[in-house]
């Protein structure tokens, strides 16, 4: 088996690992609940094709949207995971999966713009912090139940175009709430070159923190994630790196354990000195890593504004420059 085979092997591992307790709101084998609709001048019809159900949607040069809407009343749990299994073909359009309350009015969302559909199939993740409150009259904008599903795909910047999206699976997975504060992680030296880390729960991230001891950093190593400690998935490969840290952003991540291994050639595992998980509210984007690097590097080396702090800038000119400008001319 080829390595891009086992990596493949291990992604679908962790899907269907990921998915084991979620409970099946739609296998998508029956049409009837489900109904088609657009916009102006958009043509959009629903279709089986054995495997799911299809949106064929041809935005005919306007902007607008297609979508496929039925009846599902959920109550939502403190916390949760939807799984939507699709697949499709078409240009790059906005997929917008919406939550509507028994009114009509009031939407919950979760938007990817300018989404590619993959015709091999992919398992989109909707966490409930994904999920954010759209529009609506309603004052309490806590998703706590809805009464319908629109599955949307929206004409991006690319124009809308002519295409499909299908649908195979949608399932619901109740979580136990983090426990806040997270509990301390465990880390292990296994030996030369391996550290394990037990984060003591299934963790959400959107990056970890490695620190070295000084002149003993690794230029070359992997960090893996598990959910069982049996099988896992490689996080992020890192090569020539420098310095005694390294801030990985890994958006979305999720892991009950975490593993360091260390190429050969290398300084050893118990180099490793530290290693701290960023929640998605400390790096909520890559600038926020971008300024936790800059914060520990030496002053100059990155801008001043990624630091926190303002950035001072002065006028220079020379005497009598202005008459002798364009601007007298």
């Amino acid at each position: 088996m080829t390595g891009a085979a086992r990596l493949l092997l291990a992604a679908l591992l962790a899907l269907a690992a990921t998915a084991a307790n979620a409970r099946v709101l739609d296998d998508f084998r029956d049409a009837s609940p489900w109904q088609v609709a657009a916009s102006d001048d958009v043509r959009a019809a629903m279709r089986r094709d054995g495997r799911g159900l299809c949106l064929d949607y041809d935005f005919r040069g306007v902007s607008g949207y297609a979508l496929l809407r039925r009846p599902m009343p959920l109550s939502f749990p403190a916390d949760f995971t939807l799984f939507l299994r699709m697949r499709g073909e078409g240009p790059r359009n906005d997929f917008q999966l919406k939550l509507v309350d028994a009114s009509g009015d009031n939407v919950w969302w979760r938007v990817l713009p300018g989404h590619a559909m993959d015709p091999r199939g992919e398992q989109l993740r909707v966490r409930k912090r994904h999920v954010t409150f759209a529009w609506g009259p309603i004052a309490d904008k806590a998703l706590r139940s809805t009464a319908a599903i629109e599955l949307v795909v929206a004409a991006g910047r690319e124009g809308g175009g002519k295409g499909s999206a299908c649908f195979e699976r949608l399932e619901l997975e109740e979580r136990a709430p983090a426990t806040e504060p997270a509990p301390e992680p465990i880390m292990r030296t296994v030996d030369t070159r391996t550290v394990r880390v037990d984060l003591r729960e299934l963790r959400e991230f959107n990056g970890v923190t490695l620190g070295w001891r000084g002149g003993a950093r690794p230029a070359d190593y992997e960090l893996e994630g598990s959910n069982d400690g049996a099988r896992w998935r490689l996080l992020r490969r890192v090569h020539g790196a420098r310095g005694e840290l390294d801030a990985l952003y890994l958006p979305d991540s999720e892991a009950r354990y975490l593993r360091v291994n260390i190429a050969q050639g290398d300084s050893g595992a118990r180099a490793l000195s530290e290693l701290r998980l960023a929640t998605p509210a400390e790096w909520p984007d890559v600038n926020a890593v971008v300024g936790r690097r800059a914060r520990e590097a030496p002053r100059g080396a990155y801008p001043r504004a990624w630091r926190g702090e303002q950035s001072y800038w002065t006028l220079l000119a020379v005497d009598g420059g202005f008459l002798a400008s364009g601007v007298n001319s």
